[in-house]
């Protein structure tokens, strides 16, 4: 009887333990939907300020969709070059102090 008695609240207690570790992957899933949500809505933003942008220079400057967006390209290409020269020189500043 003592026996069962222990098994029981051995059980329990792994019972327990397993609803707690159920519990904080649900949460963790919870989170990382949320961040995949926000992540979705920041690049729909971004893309319809990039589709703006091509309208808007389509009709300033006369250019056609496909003009537009490799200027668009363009400027993405030299902002990441200037980006990277930008860390290549923090680096070599810290390396050299």
């Amino acid at each position: 009887m003592e026996d069962e008695m222990i098994t029981k609240k051995r059980m329990i207690f792994r019972a327990s333990i397993e609803l707690k570790i159920v519990k904080t992957i649900s949460e963790k899933l919870k989170q990382d939907g949320l961040r995949l949500i926000n992540q979705i809505e920041k690049e729909i933003s971004r893309a319809n300020k990039e589709m703006a942008i091509l309208q808007q220079s389509d009709q300033n400057n006369g250019l056609s969709v496909e003009e537009a967006t490799a200027q668009v390209a363009m400027w993405r290409s030299l902002m990441k070059i200037f980006q990277l020269k930008l860390q290549m020189s923090e680096r070599e500043g810290k390396n050299g102090m």
